[in-house]
């Protein structure tokens, strides 16, 4: 990866006339090595620094590692190291950006499309079983935030290092990038904010935020205002309440009228607001699906010839 980009720096490096390059990197690292054969797994683990398995442990969810020779507890072992292996990645990343002296003029974001399940809620029985080897790995099945709450990391030569602890969304890189990268288009329809005014620090109006799409198991629907969040189970019709300052893992439901009032009124709002028409399935060309399983998507879907 490093000697791609090396030669991709370099071609940048040479033609500094030209106003604007735009490049994505896909990492699949943290996708794949997880879900290879256990064989496999004892390979990687095996070379593994203790220190990186002891942290590893002491951050993940409770009791993942209680027994070591578990096939889960393995499993997010080797997750967590693809986790590293993309921290030092990036940062060895920056420092050739910063040795070539091109990060005074670049934007760099570094996001992700969803989380991992590695056993966090795996006493929710209305959670899909979404492996043949071993109960609640995967995504898809369910909506705490250890799937939804993924990483968003900017680099801007305008900006100071900070955290910003106010909820923002992918949907907000669009616009953003639209109005720091100086392009006119901005589709009315974009939902997405902009991130200046959370990155300033500046205090903004409490915003409502959804989540929905579940691949496996029964269908829901979260909902979070500020720090507090719910998860409406559609088929069961039952619905969780979590405050995610006190109890960030979503372990504890909080029982409160008010709060059943609040989020049913938002969740009435949300469901208000979906296209009611027929959507059609794309159709897309054998090109496409090839693009689109090169970058981890539609695996298993066969080529037609």
């Amino acid at each position: 990866m490093l000697a791609f980009l090396g030669e991709l720096l370099d071609e940048r490096s040479s033609n500094l006339d030209t106003p604007r390059h735009y490049d994505y990197l896909h990492f699949m690292e943290a996708h794949n090595w997880h879900i290879e054969d256990v064989s496999a797994l004892d390979l990687r683990i095996a070379a593994l620094d203790p220190d990186l398995i002891s942290l590893a442990i002491k951050i993940g969810p409770p009791g993942v590692c209680d027994n070591r020779a578990d096939e889960v507890c393995r499993r997010y072992l080797v997750y967590a190291s693809a986790v590293a292996e993309l921290r030092d990645a990036v940062a060895a990343t920056l420092d050739l950006m910063a040795e070539r002296q091109l990060l005074a003029g670049t934007i760099v974001v570094l996001m992700a499309d969803h989380g991992e399940e590695f056993g966090d809620h795996d006493n929710d029985p209305r959670i899909q079983q979404t492996s043949d080897v071993v109960a609640y790995i995967g995504h898809s099945q369910s909506l705490y935030q250890e799937l939804i709450h993924v990483p968003l990391i900017i680099w801007h030569p305008q900006y100071v290092g900070q955290a910003v602890s106010e909820p923002v969304s992918l949907i907000d890189l669009a616009p953003s990038l639209a109005r720091w990268l100086g392009v006119e288009f901005e589709p009315a329809l974009w939902d997405g904010r902009h991130l200046d005014r959370a990155i300033a620090g500046e205090a903004s109006e409490k915003r409502v935020m959804y989540a929905t799409g579940i691949a496996y198991g029964e269908q829901q629907i979260a909902t979070r205002e500020g720090h507090h969040k719910s998860i409406w189970h559609t088929v069961s019709d039952e619905t969780d309440y979590f405050d995610l300052t006190q109890d960030p893992r979503e372990l504890q439901h909080v029982q409160s009228e008010d709060w059943v009032w609040t989020f049913d009124s938002l969740l009435t709002d949300f469901l208000a607001s979906m296209p009611t028409g027929k959507i059609e399935a794309a159709s897309l060309s054998n090109e496409q699906i090839r693009r689109l399983q090169a970058i981890g998507y539609l695996q298993g879907v066969e080529i037609e010839d």
